[in-house]
């Protein structure tokens, strides 16, 4: 731990700051059946999961900090089961990720100068097209 350097850490805890505080300000949206917003032990990110009322159906919403293999901090809505139709439908900001995993993908460079209030707007229109996909005959789960 000695090779940190204070600039770094300060950069992370902006990130990490705007990270939760954005979920934060999207969960306030949800109803039903959802987690807090928590850290993912194996890539640390930022995560809140969103579940269907039928069984292993569910969206996961999360912000990465980057590593070896994405070097770069990203948002991700990652449907599950994913179904290949979402794929017709357009995202904005982001774009279809299915290299490894199959959800959306926004590049945080896309976001980190919006307000938490903006970031939280624009995951809400991503978990929406996720969300789509669960909800035929069946009544939405966010507020409006």
């Amino acid at each position: 731990m000695t090779n940190l350097n204070t600039t770094d850490l300060a950069d992370y805890l902006a990130f990490a700051t705007k990270a939760n505080r954005s979920l934060e300000l999207f969960r306030m949206k949800l109803i039903g059946h959802f987690t807090q917003v928590h850290l993912l032990p194996d890539g640390f990110d930022f995560s809140i999961e969103w579940f269907t009322d039928k069984n292993e159906e569910q969206i996961g919403v999360r912000i990465y900090p980057g590593e070896e293999r994405y070097e770069s901090p990203y948002l991700y809505v990652n449907p599950y089961p994913f179904n290949e139709k979402l794929f017709d439908e357009s995202v904005s900001p982001g774009t279809w990720h299915t290299d490894g995993w199959k959800g959306i993908k926004v590049e945080w460079k896309d976001l980190e100068y919006k307000t938490e209030k903006e970031i939280s707007g624009q995951i809400h229109d991503l978990f929406q097209i996720a969300q789509s996909h669960f909800q035929e005959g069946r009544p939405f789960y966010v507020l409006y």
